[in-house]
């Protein structure tokens, strides 16, 4: 049974025959039910594979990825989750079907066109992790803009980052890691969120110099 909400000009959900219906983003979404009867592809098992790689890899980026993809996806009228899946499955997965994995190194968190950090330097020290970067002369770069960081470990599927960081004019951020993660192989990424929230930069993957994994 089908309900229409708000009127005959509102939105609709339910179920009419085999067809279910419901609302995402102000979009109505038709969708066919029924049982399958024809054996996956190759092409769809992997794409299947793939889609269980990704979503496993994003699950405890999510609050990262809720700021970084969030004005990109509002543009794009999608989930800022559904966008960072998409891109992953597109562009970060290496590998052939059954082995597919993630290619850390193309890992995007973030999309904006606020401008990123400039000649970022990281070091791995006692308590944690120090970034240091040179200020920008790029003209939309704010000094009130702040950094995003997060480092991820494969081998846990562990995540320690802080959304808000310190101020783009510091120049200067440290991120306190636990000592039995810090011991594993990291993946490390960033980005600048401005102010008010509204703008990003892309993501980016640093490369830690003094990395003793």
């Amino acid at each position: 049974m089908a309900i229409i909400r708000n009127g005959i000009a509102g939105t609709v959900s339910g179920k009419l025959g085999n067809t279910v219906m419901y609302t995402v983003l102000n979009k109505t979404v038709l969708r066919m039910t029924g049982k399958r009867r024809k054996v996956d592809s190759p092409k769809q098992l992997s794409s299947q594979r793939g889609m269980k790689v990704v979503n496993a890899f994003l699950k405890p980026l999510k609050p990262f990825i809720r700021i970084g993809f969030h004005a990109a996806a509002r543009e794009a009228e999608m989930y800022a989750m559904n966008m960072a899946v998409s891109h992953h499955m597109k562009h970060a997965l290496k590998g052939e079907y059954p082995d597919l994995s993630i290619d850390y190194e193309k890992v995007l968190l973030a999309k904006g066109p606020l401008p990123g950090l400039e000649q970022p330097r990281l070091e791995l020290e006692n308590e944690g992790l120090s970034i240091r970067w040179e200020s920008s002369m790029d003209p939309d770069a704010h000094p009130a803009d702040q950094l995003m960081l997060l480092v991820y470990f494969p081998v846990l599927s562990e995540v320690c980052y802080n959304l808000y960081g310190a101020r783009r004019m510091q120049g200067y951020d440290f991120l306190e890691l636990p000592a039995k993660p810090k011991q594993h192989p990291m993946e490390i990424y960033c980005a600048m969120v401005s102010a008010d929230r509204s703008r990003v930069s892309d993501g980016r993957h640093l490369i830690l110099a003094n990395k003793n994994s």
